[in-house]
């Protein structure tokens, strides 16, 4: 179980289990997913079938999509310097140019602080303008790298950082963008 502290740690072996075995969420805005989606595929079943049901079908449908997620995307709320809520050793400047990149997943739909602290508005809120992506975390970890990803947990917020990875791969994408 992670502490409630505002700072991400780098992940034990037994809470990298733990990833592994979650859905985790990424928020960023519409405008992005140009970007980000690959391919558009077709309606999600199986797993991804739940997920999408939690989703409003307002703002149209989930689909299951390939997509390529840099470190980088995603908020940085005005940040000009790394994010130093993550213990990720050597501080400073240093450790080459992707050392201060990082990609913010929640691990399942953020609870209400998690999406004040990060986002600046509640869930609901988010819902009504922001795009979100739905990975497996197994998929995240086992990546194109052949080393680990380097992994990180904040307990305040029940955050997963990760440093200077991409992710390229299936995801549930809500919602699509026309065309």
């Amino acid at each position: 179980m992670a502490l409630p502290i505002p700072i991400a740690l780098p992940a034990t072996a037994n809470q990298r289990l733990a990833v592994a075995g979650a859905t985790l969420v990424h928020i960023t805005p519409l405008a992005r997913l140009g970007d980000i989606v690959q391919r558009q595929g077709g309606a999600p079943s199986g797993e991804w079938a739940e997920a999408a049901r939690s989703l409003p079908a307002t703002r149209g449908l989930a689909r299951i999509c390939t997509i390529r997620l840099l470190a980088g995307h995603g908020y940085s709320r005005g940040r000009w310097l790394r994010d130093y809520s993550v213990i990720d050793l050597p501080f400073g400047i240093g450790g080459g140019e992707d050392f201060a990149r990082y990609m913010y997943f929640f691990r399942s739909t953020p609870g209400r602080w998690a999406a004040i602290k990060n986002i600046g508005r509640s869930w609901s809120s988010i819902l009504e303008t922001e795009a979100v992506i739905m990975i497996r975390g197994l998929d995240l970890l086992v990546g194109e790298n052949s080393g680990p990803v380097p992994l990180f947990l904040r307990g305040d917020d029940d955050a997963v950082v990760v440093r200077r990875a991409s992710y390229e791969g299936e995801a549930l994408v809500w919602p699509v963008i026309s065309g």
